[in-house]
């Protein structure tokens, strides 16, 4: 019964990994549409630090 339990375990994080895939890859392409299409696509960097180690 384990290995039927971690089968299914696997399945259910591979159908979840699929699905942020398509929706990244959706994001993705909305982003080069736009910016073959002249509209800006900012992109954020690192904040700034605010404490000194």
């Amino acid at each position: 019964m384990t290995r039927r339990s971690s089968s299914r375990t696997a399945r259910c994080s591979a159908g979840r990994h699929l699905h942020q895939s398509r929706h990244y890859s959706l994001y993705l392409a909305l982003q080069l549409k736009a910016r073959h299409a002249g509209i800006p696509t900012p992109v954020y960097g690192l904040q700034e630090v605010h404490h000194r180690s």
